[in-house]
Parts: C-alpha cells; structure tokens; sequence
C-alpha cells in the first residue's frame, strides 16, 4: 500500500511540474464570459506524514484579463515557526504563452505580517513579489511547497474562489499514509464540472474542468457559494500539545484544559478592590457591569502573535500589571475577574466581521479568529461581552459578533451557541424634523435622530468626526443651500442609542408656479435604491432586518396655507413594509409619517423582482410632494 500511494504522489507531482500551455488563445470562449481573470491550473497535494508534519504542494496560475483581475493573483506566502518554506517561485507568461520573466524565492521579498499598530508582536512572516502590468493579458503561475507542524487546521481547498472568475482546470489531493482519522465535508461540488477520481481514509482526489465563472450579484452570499471541500483531522498538533477531538465537547475541552486552565490567578491587592467596588450591587448583572467597565478603564488592546500566544492568552496577573492585552488576554482578564465574585462567565471563540459568519458546526477543528465572553443567564438571553474595546456598552456586540454561531469552552467541555441577533424592531433608527417654511421658499428648523441596535453602531462613527457641519453637509449633499447649526452627538451607553441632533436652513427650497410653493416635505432622504438584475443566480441576502421611523412636522408661515397633499400610501411584501401617512391638522400644519421596515433573512433568486417593485415603490413615494398657497 506504501509503495502503491508513494508512486501515485509520485506520478501527481510530476504532473504538477510539468510544463502548462498559457496561450489565451487555448482557453474555451465559455470561459471567457463574464470575466476578470481565468484560473488556468490550480492544484494543491497535501500530505499528512504525521500528527505533526504535513507537507503541502501547490501550483496556482491564473490569467489576468484586466484591472479587477489583479485580486484575484497570489503573490506570495506566509510562515511562522511552525510552517517552513521548501520552495517558491513565481513564473510570468504573455498573452501567448510566452514566459517573460521568473521570479526566484531569494527575490521575494520578506516582511513582516505585523502592519498594525495595536500589534506589539508576531511571529507570522510573509514572502512576496511585486509585479506590475498592465498589458493585459498575462499569466502569473506561482508554485510553493512548505511543511507545518500545525494540523489543528487544514485550510479548505476552493476549487474556485473568486466571482467573474472561471476555472480551466483545480485539483486537490489529499493523501493520509498515517491514517489518522479524519473528517470531511463537500460543498457546491456540481457534478457537472467536478469528478470525484477517489475517496478513501487514505486519499482523496477531485479534479474541476472548465467551471464558468459566477458573475457578481449585490446581496449575494459569500463564499460559500463556491465549491469547496473542508477537512479536519481527529488528532492533531497545535504549537507542540497534541489532542484528539471527534465531538465539540471534546475539543473545547482539550481548548479548556491546555490553553485556558491555570491562567486566571489574580493578585490579591486586585481581588480586594473588586470586591470592595461590587459590595453594594444588587445583582450578578450589576456586578459584571461594574466589572466590565472597571476593565475598559484600566487596560487597552495591543496584539500579541507569538507561537502559542496566537491562540493562548498571557495570564491574568499579566493584563493586570501591564494593562493591556489582546482579545484572548482581555477576555480571560475580565473572566477571572467576574469569577472573583462567583459570576460564571466562559471563555468563547467566534468569527468576527461584519459579515456574519458561523462556527461550521458540521467540522470539528480548531476555528475563529476573535475570542468573546459568554455569561449564562438562567431565565434571561444570555450576555456577550466584548472584552477588546473601551468604549463599547455592556452587553453589545452588533456588527462584529452578533447572530453567529461560537463555540462556548466552560471546564465540562465546549458547545455550540448562537451570539446575540438584533431583530429588526431593535435595530431602529427615529428621526424627528421639525420645519418653518416661510413665503420666500426659504425653510429652517431643527433634525434629531435617535439610533439604537445595530443602527447604534451603523452610525456610532460621527461622534468621531471632528467638522460635524461639513459631515452633515456632504451626508446631505443633495440639498441645495444646505446650511447645518449647532451640531451635536450624544452617545448614551446605557441606554445604548445615539442621539444627533442640529439646526437648519435651507434657501430657496422647493418650486414656485405663480403664488403656489411645491414642497417635497421628506427633506432628509438621499437615499436610492440599487436594482436587482434579471437572470439571478444566486438568493439574495439580507444579514440584518431593521426599521425607520420618520415624523415630520411642518409649519407654515406669513401668508401661507396648505392647497393639496398627496394620499397616503402602503406596501407590504416579503422584503418589508412600508407606510407613508399624511395628516393636515390645520390649514398651516401638515404632519407627515414614514416607517419602513426591513426584514432579515434568505430569498429566493426568482423574488429579485419583488426586491424592485418594494424598492422602486418606497422611491417614488419618498419623492412625493405637497403644495402651498398665499
């Protein structure tokens, strides 16, 4: 069997090596629709020799059709202590398959993967070359092969990865003489375009031929839309400390008992002053949010990458003299300090990003790139907390960890929550505008809105602006004659809403015809919506639901009265609902209502024109206008 699985690879590698025709003029006209590049070959053999070494063979060539098409190059690659480049380079091809330049492992450049500011060490390393052109089309092929000692992880192999891009041809090889156990999940793999040549606890092969590309749809899912295969190994090695997991109790509790336990003591000056500062709370909550704050005063972030420290945190002790620490650092600080007063609290490691993005349940391996707290609630929603930063409110997480999955590491074991989802009545944004409008068109008044939910954070950025009238200015940019008073943020983090607030004026707003003013009474609405095409292909996502609440009071001055004011006007679908009231309640006051709703949630690709109609309705009717008379 040995000698058998050494001739195959064997045989792989010569195929890998050898030499790949890169004329444009060989790559199919289907191939061609709708791109920005085309991946000519695309091959990865990766080898688990052992628990503890891994060796990974790939070649990558893609050809590049225009500007779009240079993210779609890789340039190089990363290492650390545990991973070690055997080999790289890069070779550059004309459109006629000519090669015009090779670029030798000893010219890449190498740097450092610590670009960050709040990073004080890490041990990652990047190699890369720099190449510019832009005599479209060219080819860059890049070959690399490296061994790692960590196979906690396996990195998914993408068949196709990028949109407007197609796939001439991507195989991945998976090759297991040490048959350790292992676990593997399929997605999108269209039978059409790829073959499965073997399956076996000893090797996997899959070959990909001449996949189309996938054209680029707003509100389109992400990557898993593209076909991909994801494994992990039941043992495995991480910095040195083996473990073996088959279930996510099993690895959180390999994650507790070698990366968490032991690492929570405190001093005991540190554990009287907690104790001194809760005495007088009532309740667990209470306590912890006295806790929380107490944390974002004393320390700050700072990023530490080292070896074990990548996934480890320093001790408790340490934050507390030092005063900083990262996600992992901060979050076991605060952890034990809440432990202190005998709050239970669990260490929780997710998926950070706006985008949200889930623990992928079906896989177990080491995941995630963000590390959480977690304090169970007996009969109310559990509270995350967000240990990183000094300024977010107690309990909030949107926009960064919010409706996720996230495995929960408690001394028992790990398992499988799901973070805070902020739900469309929650994430509100109410504005209330006041307006004077005056014979001479002119119109002044007051703005205020108050954002809560994830609209707190969609708008928690302006109390960093420092010329809060020309931020207004430019956010309202479709008014003419626009001038902003008075601005003003209040950002209330126990409440958890910010509240903006300024003054107005506007000259010469709206239209004359003889003694009748026409007014568009929805002053502060520059928004506009963005149709869906036909002939979708993918669902159309929508991450988070959300609502607005407008009211505008207006008030007529000198002479004037109103003449006429348009119906009021509703729509509900699938996508939301929408509601625009009108109310005269006298002949110089006009009171107008705007909620709009927006729901969360997958829809099918065929409701695409739904989406326009919704849109497209609550576009015309945010233009709708009502008229005065002298």
């Amino acid at each position: 069997m040995k000698i058998k699985l050494f001739f195959g690879l064997f045989l792989l590698i010569t195929l890998v090596a050898k030499s790949q025709n890169y004329n444009i003029a060989t790559i199919d006209s289907i191939l061609k629709i709708d791109v920005n590049s085309v991946v000519r070959n695309k091959t990865e053999i990766v080898t688990i020799n052992a628990v503890d070494n891994i060796h990974i063979k790939s070649v990558y060539a893609v050809t590049i059709f225009n500007k779009k098409g240079e993210n779609h190059i890789q340039l190089g690659l990363d290492y650390n202590s545990g991973k070690k480049i055997n080999k790289l380079y890069a070779v550059i091809f004309d459109k006629f398959g000519k090669e015009i330049k090779k670029i030798k492992q000893s010219k890449f450049k190498d740097f450092s993967s610590n670009t960050d500011y709040t990073t004080l060490a890490v041990d990652d390393r990047y190699k890369f070359f720099e190449y510019k052109n832009s005599n479209y089309p060219y080819t860059i092929e890049l070959t690399s092969e490296y061994t790692t000692t960590y196979s906690c992880f396996l990195n998914s192999f993408y068949f196709q990865s990028n949109y407007n891009q197609s796939i001439e041809k991507s195989e991945f090889v998976f090759i297991n003489p040490s048959n350790i156990p292992f676990n593997k999940k399929k997605y999108n793999l269209n039978s059409n375009y790829i073959l499965i040549k073997e399956e076996s606890n000893q090797k996997l092969h899959y070959v990909a031929n001449k996949i189309p590309s996938l054209k680029y749809e707003m509100l389109a899912p992400h990557e898993d839309v593209f076909p991909h295969v994801s494994l992990a190994l039941e043992k495995f090695n991480l910095y040195k400390m083996q473990g073996e997991a088959s279930t996510w109790g099993e690895m959180g509790k390999w994650q507790y008992e070698n990366l968490i336990k032991g690492r929570g003591e405190l001093p005991k000056k540190t554990l009287e002053k907690i104790s001194k500062l809760t005495a007088h709370a009532k309740s667990d909550v209470e306590k912890a949010k006295i806790i929380y704050n107490y944390v974002q005063n004393k320390t700050r972030y700072v990023s530490v990458q080292l070896g074990i420290g990548g996934w480890q945190p320093i001790l408790a002790s340490e934050v507390d003299r030092l005063g900083y620490g990262d996600c992992k650092a901060l979050t076991n600080y605060t952890m034990s300090l809440l432990n202190s007063q005998n709050i239970p609290a669990n260490y929780s490691v997710v998926f950070s990003g706006n985008e949200i993005k889930d623990y992928n349940e079906d896989l177990i391996a080491m995941q995630g790139n963000h590390v959480i707290l977690n304090l169970p609630q007996e009969d109310n929603e559990d509270i995350w907390l967000e240990c990183t930063s000094q300024s977010t409110p107690f309990g909030y997480i949107s926009g960064f960890t919010d409706n996720r999955k996230v495995l929960v590491i408690t001394p028992q074991g790990g398992k499988i929550k799901n973070t805070k989802k902020y739900f469309k009545e929650e994430n509100l944004i109410a504005t209330n505008v006041t307006i004077n409008v005056t014979a001479n068109n002119h119109i002044k008044g007051f703005f205020k809105r108050s954002s809560s939910g994830s609209a707190y954070n969609w708008q928690l950025g302006v109390g960093n602006v420092s010329d809060k009238e020309d931020y207004y200015q430019k956010k309202f940019n479709h008014l003419n004659n626009l001038n902003i008073f008075m601005p003003s943020i209040k950002n209330d983090r126990d409440a958890i809403r910010l509240i903006e607030n300024f003054e107005f004026k506007i000259s010469s707003y709206g239209s004359r015809a003889g003694k009748k003013i026409i007014i568009k009474p929805i002053v502060f609405d520059a928004s506009s919506y963005k149709k869906l095409t036909p002939n979708r292909t993918q669902p159309i996502i929508i991450q988070r639901g959300y609502t607005c609440e407008d009211t505008y009071t207006i008030y007529l001055r000198d002479s004037l009265k109103i003449y006429a004011i348009p119906e009021s006007k509703q729509i509900a679908s699938k996508f939301g609902t929408y509601h625009l009231t009108y109310s005269k309640i006298s002949d110089k006051e006009l009171k107008v209502v705007r909620k709009l709703t927006i729901n969360d949630g997958q829809f099918l690709k065929e409701d695409y024109k739904i989406y326009n109609e919704f849109y497209k309705f609550i576009e015309d009717q945010n233009k709708t206008k009502f008229i005065i008379t002298e």
